[in-house]
């Protein structure tokens, strides 16, 4: 997701269908959109951070597409759930103070909730402490049938 931007991160909205034009266009035809990773509900999800620029960390929430969102249309965060379906957020403040505990985790973990069927999104954010600013990590996931 880009955030809005309209440039050269325009892609990162793409829909399935858009994904696979945009790369026809370029030759490749052996795809069908974004890959999805296949998933069970109440499994643990991994994710591993590779972080550029480490910041003082407030902590991690996770989101996903409502049951029956529309894949037609890009992603909007009206797509996804209102509440994270899991989330970790430090309480230490200020947060200048607690460097040493609020470091970003390399690996963050959650469970996926239960019930969820064929294709969905997740939506990571890393939230940092020291601004009003987020980092984020999507992934298509398929729960299977």
């Amino acid at each position: 997701m880009s955030a809005g931007w309209i440039d050269e991160r325009d892609c990162l909205n793409y829909t399935d269908t858009e994904l696979t034009e945009a790369l026809k266009k370029k030759g490749i035809l052996n795809t069908e959109g974004w890959p999805r990773l296949s998933v069970k509900s109440g499994s643990t999800f991994d994710v591993t951070w590779r972080y550029e620029a480490t910041h003082v960390t407030r902590g991690y929430r996770w989101f996903i597409t409502k049951d029956g969102w529309d894949e037609s249309t890009r992603l909007t965060r009206n797509h996804f759930q209102e509440k994270p379906f899991d989330e970790k957020i430090s309480l230490l403040q200020p947060f200048d103070k607690h460097r040493d505990e609020l470091e970003p985790a390399v690996i963050d973990s959650a469970v996926l909730p239960e019930g969820k069927k064929g294709h969905h999104c997740i939506l990571l954010l890393w939230i940092v402490a020291e601004s009003p600013m987020a980092f984020y990590q999507a992934f298509d996931v398929d729960f299977g049938e």
